[in-house]
């Protein structure tokens, strides 16, 4: 199957990578470079270019993974689930540059993945996570996995205080 790069479907983000189209790389580069040197992105300048395909990755590999999250570790979990405020960061700034050519791309991919972590999330009712309560539009901060493993680590590290 041939995916342009404003079509995305289950199969093509399954498949392990995130090809940047190559008529987007150039752009992509100079909104990443631009994030990094402002503050706004936490990466190596020679990272530019790659950073958004890396953080695609990491935010599908979760989706794919919860349930039987390898991490022992809750905050290893909520360290993915903050890759997914760069790619929120990466979008606004596309929007703000009005990069449209970048966001046909990045936010139908976005919509496939989040769909993933949607399904195999529920919104926090226990209020374990409401300490990274942030911007509105950070709703992937305030889901919890349906993982059983994994939420028995987060309810240890809750009433241990690490959270708090």
């Amino acid at each position: 199957m041939v995916h342009s790069p404003n079509v995305v479907s289950v199969d093509f983000v399954g498949n392990g990578d995130f090809p940047i189209p190559p008529e987007l790389l150039d752009r992509l580069t100079e909104i990443e470079l631009k994030l990094i040197e402002g503050g706004r992105l936490d990466a190596r300048p020679e990272a530019a270019g790659q950073v958004t395909a890396g953080k695609l990755r990491s935010w599908r590999r979760l989706g794919q993974q919860i349930g039987n999250y390898p991490g022992s570790m809750s905050y290893e979990y909520l360290h993915v689930v903050g890759r997914r405020r760069t790619l929120h960061e990466i979008a606004m700034f596309a929007y703000e540059i009005e990069a449209f050519d970048v966001l046909e791309w990045l936010l139908p991919t976005l919509e496939v993945l989040d769909e993933v972590y949607r399904s195999k999330t529920t919104i926090d009712s226990e209020g374990l996570f409401y300490f990274r309560k942030g911007h509105p539009s950070y709703w992937w901060e305030l889901r919890v996995p349906d993982d059983v493993g994994l939420m028995a680590d987060f309810r240890r590290a809750y009433e241990a205080g690490t959270f708090r």
